[in-house]
């Protein structure tokens, strides 16, 4: 009885909405959707069977219409029909109107939306019903006027009921303004956060933020880039418990930036930046021991000295400045950074690039006294690439990275690796070798205690054909070793020794019938560790899959088998067939999963069938 009556009402608020007036010049635009599912899925555990029925329908209505011929004055109205039946759970429904009215002109845009939700659960076993009411009133209003600051305002009312069960109404406000003159900006905002518990308890809170912002840009003399920004912020909350105030939490910080940044051409192949920026942030309700600092300075340098040799440099310094606790020492923290990088490519079929870095780090901690604690990191990589044609491409690449702490070596680590490509007619082969070395060191003892070693080698062939557009193959197989040393500070040595296989073939055929393509692919993958106890780990799938298409008709499918070695063996199928046609669209799609121990004791399997009916007008 319900739903007649909210779908009396929509139908009566579409009539009262397209009668009585003037018809537009735009058109009416009424939709109407029906989706109809059904979904059978069975499970087999052991002996056991457990098989579950859903059915669910929806049916949504929505009409859109001008409600004026000189305005730009807009409505809609909106009502969805949800149910959903079980074998297995209590059923469900849903319900929910909406109505929505819009007006859109030249520097105005205001639009308010109703929405009501009724959302029921069914009887079932110990379990009564229950029934969810929702409702949601919402308004939108922008304003861009040419002399008065650009406004956006937004309202929203929601309140949520259960029958003596819960209770909620929640209240929000938003607020932005938002004015240039010239090369300012101001920004103002503002929202309220309302909430009202009355049921299980009767508590609630409210809560207030505010945020004002100026921001001035401006290209000085020269085509320094200048920036100021000067912000306040401001939150405050407070908590109720039977409207009596229980607790309160706020902040109230500001916030000033600034920013000078220009780029000089010193030269026509020659250019140098700098930059700086400052960073002020306070507590205002602790003034003298809450604020922070931020310094940094950037000059960087580059160098185009000819066509195939360019350079690269940068310095920069930053300092951070922390106080935030009364009686002890400021924290601050000084980091110079210093960057260099070259790229040589003189020769046609041969590149050289370089890299290096240099950081310290130099930190005065809060109540430490004074004392400094530095760290020193340094990096250092060079690359070198060899190309020819399209059939060999060949990269060295080595770095080096050191890290001191107060002046102690506490880590080193090297890393070199080489990659060749080499391609012919359809074959690539793709050889790779890297080795990297950890030295890890204690401060305590001023030297290196662990030392680890990694070396990995591989191999990959790369295989393809095509024959016109009806035949495609690929082979992929690649190998790898891998030797892993370490040696712990009581010269305890270990060597571990990993193999990894893997091959894939995959055969496309498309087109010996109109719109049809079939893809068969095997994968194998397999890895061992020398001298462990475990036998060697394999794993094969097969999977086939076809696609077809004849006019309205589509049809996907998939089937997939996996041997998992010594763990257990599944299968999968999926079929899935669609029919589409003005209107109206048909969908089917049944799932098999089974999982096996060896192959023929059954052990798990998954049935689902899935019908869905869609219908527009």
């Amino acid at each position: 009885m319900r739903r007649l009556l909210l779908a009396g009402l929509a139908a009566g608020l579409c009539t009262c909405i397209g009668i009585g007036r003037v018809m537009p010049a735009s058109a009416l635009e009424l939709a109407t959707t029906i989706d109809l599912d059904y979904i059978y899925s069975q499970v087999n555990l052991g002996g056991d069977v457990n098989a579950a029925t859903q059915f669910n329908q929806k049916a949504a209505v929505k009409y859109d219409t001008s409600l004026t011929t000189s305005y730009d004055f807009l409505g809609a109205v909106r009502l969805e029909l949800q149910d959903a039946w079980y074998t297995d759970q209590a059923t469900t429904s849903r319900v929910a109107p909406t109505l929505e009215l819009a007006a859109k002109g030249s520097q105005l845009a205001a639009k308010l939306a109703y929405e009501a939700v009724i959302s029921s659960t069914g009887l079932y076993h110990e379990t009564g019903d229950v029934t969810n009411y929702s409702t949601s009133l919402s308004f939108n209003l922008e304003m861009t006027p040419e002399l008065w600051p650009e406004m956006k305002f937004k309202f929203q009312r929601r309140g949520d009921f259960q029958d003596l069960e819960t209770e909620s109404t929640t209240n929000s406000y938003e607020f932005t303004a938002r004015k240039d003159i010239y090369a300012l900006r101001l920004e103002y905002n503002f929202s309220r956060n309302e909430i009202d518990n009355s049921l299980p308890t009767r508590d609630g809170s409210a809560e207030n933020k505010w945020s004002a912002k100026a921001t001035y840009k401006e290209i000085l003399w020269g085509g320094t880039e200048f920036e100021l920004g000067y912000e306040l912020n401001e939150a405050y909350k407070d908590d109720q418990r039977r409207g009596v105030f229980t607790g309160e939490t706020s902040t109230y910080t500001q916030q000033l930036k600034t920013r000078l940044k220009n780029t000089l051409v010193i030269a026509p192949r020659l250019t140098l930046g700098l930059s700086w920026e400052y960073q002020f942030e306070q507590d205002l309700l602790a003034l003298e021991y809450d604020y922070k600092l931020k310094n940094k300075y950037v000059l960087d340098l580059r160098w185009d000295a000819f066509e195939w040799l360019k350079i690269t440099s940068e310095a920069r310094r930053e300092t951070d400045l922390l106080a935030d606790t009364e009686g002890e020492d400021d924290e601050r923290i000084v980091t110079d950074t210093l960057k260099g990088g070259f790229d040589f490519t003189s020769i046609p079929w041969l590149r050289v690039s370089g890299k290096a870095e240099l950081k310290s780090d130099g930190k005065v901690a809060a109540g430490s006294g004074g004392s400094v604690e530095r760290v020193e990191d340094e990096k250092y990589e060079l690359i070198v690439k060899n190309k020819v044609g399209e059939f060999w491409d060949f990269t060295w690449n080595g770095s080096v990275a050191n890290k001191h702490v107060n002046d102690f070596h506490l880590s080193r680590e090297t890393r070199v690796k080489a990659d060749l490509k080499l391609k012919l007619l359809g074959l690539g082969v793709a050889p790779s070798y890297e080795v990297s070395r950890k030295n890890d060191g204690a401060v305590d003892f001023g030297y290196f205690v662990n030392q680890q070693q990694i070396r990995e080698a591989k191999i990959m062939f790369d295989y393809k054909m095509q024959l016109l557009e009806m035949f495609k193959a690929t082979f992929t197989h690649e190998y790898s070793i891998k030797v892993d040393d370490s040696l712990d500070e009581v010269l305890n040595f270990e060597r571990i020794v990993q193999f990894n296989e893997s091959t894939r073939l995959t055969v496309i055929i498309a087109e010996f019938i109109r719109d049809l393509r079939l893809e068969g692919e095997v994968d194998r993958k397999a890895s061992d560790t020398e001298d462990d106890p475990d036998p060697q780990l394999v794993e094969v799938s097969y999977a086939l899959k076809l696609d077809w298409k004849y006019d309205e008709l589509s049809l996907h499918s998939t089937v997939k088998y996996n041997d998992k070695g010594n763990t257990f063996d599944d299968v999968s199928f999926n079929a899935k067939a669609s029919w589409k046609r003005e209107a109206l669209e048909i969908t089917g799609e049944y799932q098999f999963d089974k999982i096996l121990v060896g192959i023929t004791e059954p052990k798990d399997e998954k049935r689902k069938l899935s019908l869905k009916l869609n219908y527009k007008f």
